[in-house]
């Protein structure tokens, strides 16, 4: 299959960061077909987007339709395959905040899935993305300042952190990475499946990272945050994405 993502990557005259995007997308579909292009397959892929905003499921679907579509003319299947695409909003509007999640008192509830725990935690508490979760260095992170370094260099935002998220972040062990395993980072999909269990254990199933972030949007604006503190706070560069929870204040 990687023969045909090269040759539809050869087929399009695309930028350098739309590529790079195309690449991502069409290397995740391949894991999931298993080198077979199949209805199963699809729909495990299909399934593992459910998470992202409907504006992300376009745009990854829409890349994945034209790979399906060429592998069709081709010849390479014996009919076009597509992936339904989900209905674009005008602007999603963000969900009430979950006052039963906000209010739980995570480092307190015992738990089989304690990896999860922490993530959840971390989200709840900084806004972090999975993808830079997983970039995360010991080294990142001052335990006596409370303080948490984000992002490349030149590009690194500094965050604070609670006492108890600290305290485990900062515990003992060998290593490079806040999470790892075997000297290496554990991966996007990795953090997904631990706040998974985590929040199927304690019947929290209609979250997902990305509505974590956005309950820490939520608790931010409670506690008297600006929007504009917010935004920097998550990387963003304007405020156009987050505008949407200004009626929460």
């Amino acid at each position: 299959m990687r023969a045909w993502i090269e040759s539809f990557l050869e087929s399009k005259r695309l930028s350098t960061n739309t590529r790079a995007a195309y690449v991502s997308d069409l290397k995740q579909l391949e894991r999931s077909l298993n080198g077979k292009v199949d209805d199963l397959g699809l729909k495990v892929y299909r399934d593992s987007l459910s998470h992202l905003s409907v504006t992300a499921q376009r745009r990854k679907l829409s890349a994945i339709n034209q790979f399906l579509f060429f592998l069709y003319q081709e010849g390479h299947v014996e009919r076009y395959y597509r992936l339904d695409l989900p209905p674009l909003k005008s602007q999603e509007e963000p969900s009430a905040p979950d006052q039963a999640l906000l209010a739980k008192d995570l480092f307190q509830i015992k738990t089989q899935y304690p990896q999860g725990q922490l993530l959840v935690a971390l989200i709840l508490e900084t806004g972090l993305l999975p993808t830079e979760i997983i970039q995360l260095k010991k080294s990142d992170l001052q335990p006596a300042l409370g303080l948490l370094q984000v992002g490349q260099s030149g590009k690194r935002r500094v965050l604070e952190v609670g006492e108890n998220l600290r305290k485990l972040l900062g515990q003992e062990g060998p290593g490079t990475f806040l999470f790892e395993h075997q000297g290496k980072p554990y991966t996007r999909q990795w953090v997904f499946l631990q706040i998974k269990a985590f929040l199927e254990e304690q019947e929290l199933t209609t979250h997902s990272p990305q509505s974590l972030r956005e309950q820490y949007i939520f608790k931010e604006l409670k506690a008297g945050v600006d929007l504009l503190t917010i935004a920097d706070n998550l990387g963003l560069r304007s405020l156009h994405s987050i505008e949407k929870y200004r009626k929460w204040k």
